[in-house]
């Protein structure tokens, strides 16, 4: 079989590896942030500036980051008065999210055109567990004591491992709060289809102790007869500084969530449901100095899916992480980092499927500065597992500033990996057509991508755009084979089925960002990806993927104290279809939507909220034959202390 360009790539980053990696890590000088860094890390801890460390591990101002990264902080989530993680990716362009109905239905995000299972979900550094077919539970995410959500888009692994194909989400709480003392707020808001949601956020620090918890619980009746849906989430952090230099930390989630689930039109209603659990403890220790960063954590983390759909079901994913990373100024003008992890996962399905799954890694990065208009960052990384065959991934990524003008050029060439779910794993009988074995044992998934792009800031920062063109090659994509069959008589005959690494698919693009403050009162965004997602193997689409999507944010403040806004999301060109001795496509209805939210300080205890969604009343499906909410909206009030 002849390599194509992107295996090729590959090869060229295992041979580098083989020969260097190990030495170079361990040889790795072990000091700290260089002074810019160093300033930021300032910044981070007293809160004075957004920082982002989703891009490279290490805290960044906004300005240090290419257009391929989103950040959304506290402020916007509130402004937008977002309720989940689905409400927040809904506004990132290049981010497609597809729901299955109403709230708390699945839903999927598809970055740059990449599968559910090929994007990572973190929790302040920490992998949060995905469900049994490797699809993180995006609906049952709350927002709630998140500082904010990061957002890399394209190849991640060589910083975060696993499931890096498409990107990369890290949830960041509420680590160091302004406010000194005991503070807070409570939320209580009803709304049709007999929405109810309750929330309670509240912090508490001193010189030595910072502590930060929210919670919600939220019900629905949803439209649909049978769509009911409850959730209960709570997210604490606890940091405690033991000396100047030295502070524990534990960051723990939980959540759970009961969803009737009423199938699609086509099949008419069904009296099935869903209810899922999920939790996460994980203390750590972190040394800082001025020149010296070292952050050890370890994680405990479970899912728990069970209920009925067709058939009674239930699912269990155990995982046990330690991780390490070290950062050190090797010069003014040169940070090196290194990292570690060993990750041990138990699998569990109900009458089909027990595996205990072990992974081991290590990646060293580096961030060098050779002026202050030019920057380069490269990494490279090895993970060996005990199911499939070990990963050896890389990245380089240049960054260029012309100053004078305030135009950035931004380059990246990376490797990424996406290993088999449990769900592939428990499918994978090995055997063909007729039942006889055969040997198909599976590998990771494997991508290429490149990116080449600008930024530029008009008219004293009030206007900055940016322009973006990427390209995803991905080889060996898993696929799923059922061999049972019907005959003439219509008589099951049941043989088998089987996962194997045989397809290719090619995504690329551009990304069109524009923010333009027109005048104190008034803000706008406007957002236009258009996407190119091609099977190569079958030469059709990959389904669901808008080839145009249009995202428009407004803000106007009515009054200091009145905001109201207003965001359309549209996505055009879509394919829905059905795989049955080759994938056959349709085409699914264009669909635009449009929300309206007002906020309104009262005074400094007392704020009142409304939103509508869905404001034009547009009937639309997002997944075909599991139709969205129509026109819903929702009246709260906070009360802060």
């Amino acid at each position: 079989m002849a390599f194509s360009k992107e295996m090729h790539l590959q090869n060229a980053f295992k041979n580098a590896a083989k020969s260097s990696l190990w030495a170079s890590i361990l040889l790795l000088p072990v000091v700290s942030f260089a002074d810019e860094v160093a300033s930021e890390t300032a910044e981070m801890e007293g809160e004075l500036a957004p920082y982002v460390v989703v891009a490279t591990r290490t805290p960044l101002g906004l300005d240090r980051v290419s257009p391929s990264v989103d950040y959304v902080g506290k402020e916007e989530i509130e402004l937008w008065q977002d309720r989940d993680l689905v409400d927040t990716l809904e506004r990132i362009s290049g981010l497609a999210v597809k729901t299955s109905g109403a709230t708390g239905n699945v839903s999927s995000m598809f970055v740059r055109g990449a599968n559910s299972d090929q994007t990572a979900i973190f929790l302040d550094g920490r992998r949060l567990n995905p469900t049994f077919s490797g699809q993180y539970d995006l609906e049952s995410l709350s927002v709630s004591n998140l500082q904010s959500v990061q957002i890399l888009k394209g190849g991640a692994s060589v910083n975060f491992g696993s499931s890096g194909i498409g990107g990369v989400i890290d949830l960041r709480t509420e680590s160091t709060p302004q406010k000194e003392g005991l503070s807070g707020n409570a939320t209580a808001e009803f709304g049709s289809n007999g929405y109810q949601l309750f929330g309670l956020e509240s912090t508490y620090t001193d010189d030595r102790l910072s502590f930060s918890i929210g919670g919600t619980q939220l019900n629905t009746d949803n439209e649909r007869p049978h769509d009911s849906y409850e959730r209960l989430t709570i997210l604490p952090r606890f940091d405690y500084k033991l000396t100047d230099h030295l502070s524990v930390e534990l960051v723990a989630q939980y959540s759970e969530s009961d969803k009737e689930l009423p199938g699609s039109l086509t099949l008419g209603s069904l009296t099935d449901y869903s209810e899922t659990e999920s939790w996460l403890l994980s203390p750590g220790i972190r040394y800082a100095t001025d020149l010296l960063t070292a952050h050890l954590f370890y994680s405990r983390s479970s899912y728990i899916g069970e209920g009925v759909n067709y058939y009674p079901f239930y699912n269990e994913i155990t995982g046990d992480e330690i991780n390490l990373q070290i950062d050190y100024s090797a010069t003014e003008s040169l940070l090196l980092s290194m990292g570690a992890v060993y990750r041990n996962d138990d699998v569990f399905r109900r009458g089909l499927y027990q595996n205990n799954l072990q992974q081991a890694g290590v990646f060293g990065q580096a961030i060098w500065l050779l002026s202050d208009a030019f920057e380069l960052r490269g990494g490279i990384r090895f993970d060996d597992f005990s199911d499939y065959d070990s990963a050896v991934t890389g990245s380089l990524e240049a960054i260029y500033t012309l100053t004078d003008y305030d135009l950035s050029f931004f380059a990246k060439l990376s490797t990424a990996y996406a290993p088999p779910s449990g769900q592939d794993l428990a499918y994978d009988e090995n055997i063909d057509s007729g039942g006889n074995p055969t040997d198909t044992a599976l590998s990771s998934e494997e991508s290429v991508s490149y990116e080449v792009g600008l930024r530029q800031k008009l008219f004293g920062e009030k206007l900055v755009w940016s322009l973006l063109f990427f390209r995803n090659e991905i080889d060996e994509m898993i696929v799923y084979e059922d061999y049972s069959y019907y005959d003439l008589n219509w008589n099951f005959f049941y043989v088998g089925s089987d996962t194997f690494n045989v397809e290719s698919a090619t995504t690329e693009g551009i990304e069109f960002q524009l923010d333009y403050a027109f005048c104190k009162k008034l803000n706008g965004s406007l957002a236009y990806t258009y996407l190119t997602a091609m099977n190569e193997d079958l030469d059709a689409r990959l389904l669901y993927r808008p080839r145009h999507l249009l995202q428009i944010g407004l803000t106007y403040d009515i009054l200091p104290n009145l905001t109201v806004g207003t965001q359309l999301v549209g996505q055009f060109d879509r394919e829905g279809g059905y795989i049955y001795n080759g994938q056959v496509n349709y085409d699914i209805e264009d669909f635009v939507t449009v929300d309206l939210s007002v906020n309104w300080t009262i005074d400094e205890h007392w704020d009142v909220f409304a939103r509508v969604g869905n404001l034009l009343d547009e009937s639309y499906a997002v997944t075909d034959g599991y139709p969205s909410l129509g026109r819903n909206g929702s009246v709260g009030v906070k009360y802060s202390f």
